[in-house]
């Protein structure tokens, strides 16, 4: 009975410390954070439905800068050698508009579902952009 006291006290006394306890404030991530921004994407996602075996589809993913600050565009990737995509390579300001552009050229027949991996001064930092369809 005496150890259970004990351990209460000892619990008891550690929650009444925290609530005063003072965290360090980390200036790095205040930086970091400072410098991001926040993208509108009109859509994440484009169906390109049916589509006919090696024609290649261009789509467009429309964005704006929601932020306070510009929004830079560090690297795209794509998911495989059949989509190629193009980006803004200078800063985009605060409410402005800007596109990344993806060709799909279809190698095979059947479903399929392509990312484009975005990264930015955005939260996380990346952002996964997908096209998806059928070849015929």
């Amino acid at each position: 009975m005496k150890q259970l006291l004990l351990l209460f006290l000892v619990a008891a006394s550690f929650s009444f410390t925290s609530k005063n306890a003072k965290l360090p404030v980390n200036s790095t991530f205040a930086v970091v954070a400072d410098n991001q921004t926040t993208v509108k994407w009109e859509n994440q996602e484009i169906d390109l439905g049916i589509i006919k075996h090696q024609v290649p589809k261009t789509v467009e993913f429309v964005f704006t800068n929601t932020g306070k600050t510009p929004l830079i565009i560090t690297d795209v990737k794509t998911s495989c050698g059949c989509t190629v995509a193009e980006y803004p390579k200078e800063p985009i300001a605060p409410g402005a508009k800007g596109a990344i552009k993806a060709m799909y050229s279809a190698g095979s027949m059947g479903k399929f579902s392509k990312f484009i991996t975005v990264t930015a001064n955005i939260p996380g930092n990346k952002v996964d952009l997908n096209i998806f369809g059928e070849v015929q």
